[in-house]
């Protein structure tokens, strides 16, 4: 099954209906500041409209973010561990190597 997909499973009873969650690491960045910034949600558009709406800390202070790259998982356990690759070591290098692409379109 793929992330978020919709499935109708038969049962002897009636035909019910699934929705798998999704989860979603993003890399928003602000052009204004030259920075970026390594979340992951499974709401996207309410997460990104929070960042750039609501809410202080590190995101407030960078305003206003746009979304450079998102990896979607079925589990979130896969989605933090991509998340946490981002932030340090060679996913840090990763990361700048997207926004470094992202920039350039």
């Amino acid at each position: 099954m793929q992330a978020g997909s919709l499935l109708v499973a038969d049962s002897s009873k009636e035909n019910r209906l699934f929705f798998s969650v999704m989860y979603v690491v993003y890399i928003l960045y602000s052009y204004k500041f030259d920075t970026s910034y390594v979340g992951y949600t499974s709401d996207l558009i309410n997460r990104i409209k929070s960042h750039n709406e609501l809410g202080k800390g590190f995101t407030y202070r960078y305003r206003p973010w746009i979304v450079a790259h998102v990896d979607f998982f079925d589990n979130k356990s896969a989605a933090l561990k991509k998340e946490k690759y981002f932030k340090a070591g060679i996913g840090y290098l990763e990361r700048k190597n997207i926004i470094q692409t992202f920039k350039t379109l």
